[in-house]
């Protein structure tokens, strides 16, 4: 039995249907406060048009008053689910990561053999232009500052950071909205591909995010100052890793197909000043 005074299932306005949308007004009561307040629509197979009945959720305080989650909350939120999620890298001195032994190796040739007559015996240092250089440019440029093993670190709670941040910038740059439900990217960052050890490929898959989201932002920007911004981008991706330049070039080329409209009479203007732009 509920309590006294509990009406558990009230509805507002029973399931009205009109031109193919259901309708549903529910809300929770206590005696002197409403719980929650909430209206929903749904369609059937006659209709591909869904209209907003109201609010989707409210949750009410004391007299009725509404709570929302304010934009410095929002924020607290996220911070405290990042700090979390990177936190574990720095309890550790190598995370367990697959192939990171073999890219530590790597870092130590890169940073020691300078000053290491045994290391000069069997390697010889040759930078090139190459994909795939993300952690050995970011490590050596902080090796004066931190160790190997610090710096390594370093760039692993970076690439969670990018992956994170260029999800919820897609996110917002698509919608204009944040919300709490955009925390469900932080189930999926610690993944296989992490695990593996491939973290110059997930280091540029967040700056293709980043990037990515850039792009839709300043999209009706200058255009000179756009292909200066994002060509720079674009090498930055290529020396990170190969494959996030070509996600970079997939994610523009989807959204640009998707705001292209039909035209007869040859090829619009915007279409060629973004194409341009990518290119």
């Amino acid at each position: 039995m509920p309590p006294s005074g509990v009406n558990l299932l009230k509805i507002g306005n029973p399931l009205q249907r009109t031109r193919g949308t259901l309708a549903a007004h529910v809300t929770m009561r206590t005696r002197n406060r409403t719980i929650f307040d909430i209206r929903m629509t749904s369609t059937d197979s006659t209709s591909n048009t869904v209209r907003p009945a109201g609010p989707p959720v409210n949750v009410a305080g004391e007299g009725g008053s509404t709570v929302r989650l304010g934009t410095k909350a929002l924020v607290l939120v996220y911070a405290v689910f990042l700090i979390a999620a990177i936190t574990p890298i720095f309890l550790v001195k190598i995370p367990v990561l697959i192939d990171l032994p073999n890219h530590l190796s790597r870092m130590h040739v890169l940073t020691e053999s300078a000053a290491d007559p045994i290391l000069q015996q069997h390697y010889r240092l040759t930078w090139g232009l190459l994909p795939n250089l993300a952690m050995d440019a970011f490590v050596v440029a902080l090796y004066p500052m931190l160790s190997v093993f610090e710096a390594t670190r370093v760039f692993l709670a970076t690439t969670i950071v990018m992956l994170v941040v260029g999800t919820l910038l897609i996110h917002a740059a698509l919608y204009r909205r944040l919300g709490l439900w955009q925390t469900a990217v932080f189930l999926v960052v610690f993944n296989q591909v992490l695990a593996w050890g491939f973290v110059n490929f997930l280091f540029g898959l967040g700056v293709a995010l980043f990037t990515a989201a850039c792009w839709i932002f300043a999209r009706q920007q200058n255009i000179i100052l756009r292909i200066a911004i994002f060509s720079t981008a674009a090498t930055i991706l290529f020396f990170s890793h190969l494959i996030a330049l070509a996600v970079y070039a997939l994610l523009i080329f989807g959204y640009e197909a998707a705001q292209a409209k039909p035209f007869k009479n040859g090829i619009r203007g915007d279409t060629l000043r973004h194409g341009m732009v990518f290119l």
